[in-house]
């Protein structure tokens, strides 16, 4: 009976034994568990805190692309600006001068501006003085005349209103004539016909003599 009891009790021993190592072993296999989740969970954090940077560089950088952009849209205005600019003062530079009258007899120079009606881009060409680029630029009459009056009769029946011209204020000048007007009888006989207005010559503008008529 002793023998039974101290082979039982060797069993026992051995199944705490063994029981007591496989709960070792589990507890070892627990820890590194652990250990290898605290890792991956650690390495989770760093993934993260990486794409939240990379997110706030992705913000950073969509931001100065939007700055950017405006900033290329502001200088693209700009230019465009200053071209309208440049094109509108190279055009008001050229000149466009109409000569009408005779510089004889006494004759002073008056000045009028020429200035198209609203509807003139509307207009057909064949009722048009000129080509229509002509009327691009600044026009205006040189008119050879006796008085303001007699200037602006010149001027309203060579450029009228239909052909889509007006004219403004006659400005006269210092400049007149020299020597007596040389006409004959027949030619004081003919009635005074209107001044064909001659082609638009360019000129540089040189408005520096001009004064209202008194």
């Amino acid at each position: 009976m002793a023998s039974m009891d101290v082979f039982a009790l060797g069993l026992v021993v051995v199944c705490a034994t063994g029981l007591g190592f496989t709960i070792v072993v589990e507890s070892v296999k627990l820890l590194a568990v652990s250990g290898r989740a605290s890792q991956i969970g650690g390495k989770v954090e760093s993934r993260k805190a990486a794409l939240e940077e990379l997110r706030r560089q992705l913000g950073v950088a969509e931001d100065g692309e939007t700055r950017r952009q405006t900033e290329l849209a502001r200088l693209a205005n700009d230019r465009a600006r200053v071209e309208g600019l440049i094109k509108s003062f190279q055009a008001d530079k050229l000149e466009m001068v109409h000569e009408l009258g005779q510089p004889d007899g006494g004759n002073a120079l008056y000045i009028c501006e020429l200035k198209t009606t609203p509807d003139f881009n509307r207009l057909d060409s064949r009722r048009l003085i000129f080509a229509r680029e002509i009327w691009q630029h600044r026009n205006v009459a040189h008119v050879w005349a006796e008085s303001a009056d007699a200037a602006l009769g010149h001027v309203q029946r060579a450029f009228h209103g239909r052909a889509g011209v007006v004219p403004g204020r006659i400005l006269a000048t210092d400049t007149t004539s020299e020597g007596p007007a040389d006409t004959t009888a027949a030619d004081a006989a003919e009635p005074t016909k209107a001044a064909a207005p001659s082609r638009g010559v360019p000129r540089q503008p040189a408005t520096e003599r001009q004064k209202p008529a008194a």
